[in-house]
């Protein structure tokens, strides 16, 4: 697959553009920055039937704009870019952003506070917000740096804080459909033709018990359960019953595309499952066979979403059981940590060019 990359200098931002097409799937830069094509509409889903189906078919023919972003704020540098990063989103007509997850860095405690700026920030965007979570606000709060807290403990807060309604975040909302009670935080909405789907699927191997080169188990900080007297790093049971959830929800998604006749599909979580960077990645192996099975049933193009690994990349790094690359497949990594922006997604599923990315960095 080639890739061709243009720069275009913004007055506030470094866009580069670059196109997904249905088939068959190469990437190319886009020729513009194109600020004007997206719809302003802040409506979705299928809730009030009539004027719904008004927005789809609009949504269809004229194509609509979305965001990216997530792995923000994780300093002081972070949080002071921050608003430039909002007013940067909000600058745009954008149907809804997707928040992939971090909202605060590994190493920062895991109080209430941190929540509670998440919130603000959200409540700050224009357009409706949706938010998958990451690492960093559940799995890793069992880290001395980030105050030993209980992971579980952790997930049950963010539930109740940002997945208690059937509504996405923002100034502005959606309606999503939820899972079920027990997983709220995996949602699923269309709208012009595509089909959104998020799912908790977080780093540090997706929260299974890790253990040393030995095979003993580890805490969070790397030190020997037996040593340290803390909690091993990772739980079974609460890895064994997401994983299974999001399987399904990723196979109904499927199905509901499917049902709704969509041109494209988008799946969004944090985790990245390919990492190059020395994390362990084992237990995402049931999720990759089970997109690669998805994904090689349809010829709709389907874009994976992630954070974790805070360098803004497009690939394809799927591969059948064969070990080929799905040319329907496109995975997008979005900027964080110390390179602040978001991603533009312009997208039309009447045009050949289903998805075209826009990188949005914002100088700090």
């Amino acid at each position: 697959m080639t890739v061709r990359r243009t720069t275009l200098v913004a007055v506030a931002s470094v866009a580069v553009g670059i196109t997904l097409f249905a088939a068959p799937l190469t990437a190319s830069a886009a020729t513009t920055a194109d600020r004007g094509n997206g719809n302003s509409s802040h409506e979705s889903g299928d809730s009030n039937q009539g004027e719904s189906h008004d927005h789809e078919q609009s949504d269809r023919q004229a194509g609509f704009s979305i965001g990216l972003w997530g792995d923000q704020p994780y300093s002081d540098a972070g949080l002071a870019a921050l608003p430039k990063v909002i007013a940067s989103i909000n600058a745009q007509p954008l149907a809804f952003t997707i928040f992939d997850g971090d909202i605060k860095s590994g190493s920062s405690p895991c109080v209430d506070a941190q929540y509670d700026q998440a919130a603000s920030t959200f409540a700050q965007i224009s357009w409706p917000s949706v938010y998958t979570p990451g690492d960093n606000e559940w799995t890793d709060c069992d880290r001395k740096k980030a105050g030993y807290w209980d992971p579980n403990e952790r997930l049950a807060k963010i539930r109740t804080m940002f997945f208690a309604t059937e509504r996405s975040l923002g100034a502005t909302t959606i309606e999503l459909e939820r899972q079920n009670a027990q997983f709220p935080e995996n949602a699923r909405w269309s709208k012009g033709g595509v089909t959104f789907i998020t799912i908790n699927t977080p780093g540090t191997d997706n929260n299974y018990p890790q253990v040393d080169g030995s095979g003993a188990p580890i805490d969070a900080d790397g030190a020997k359960t037996a040593d340290s007297g803390k909690p091993q790093n990772g739980d079974l049971a609460e890895y064994t019953a997401r994983n299974a959830a999001n399987l399904a929800w990723l196979e109904a998604g499927f199905r509901d595309a499917q049902r709704r006749g969509s041109k494209g599909i988008m799946i969004v979580q944090q985790a990245d499952m390919w990492a190059t960077n020395g994390d362990v990645i084992t237990h995402y192996a049931d999720e990759k066979a089970k997109l690669a099975q998805l994904v090689a049933s349809t010829k709709r193009p389907v874009v994976l979403v992630n954070g974790d690994s805070h360098g803004y990349l497009l690939d394809n790094p799927l591969l059948d059981g064969n070990g080929a690359q799905l040319p329907n497949f496109q995975r997008l990594i979005t900027d964080g940590e110390t390179a602040f922006g978001w991603t533009k997604v312009d997208i039309n599923a009447n045009n050949k060019q289903v998805f075209t990315f826009t990188r949005q960095v914002v100088a700090p």
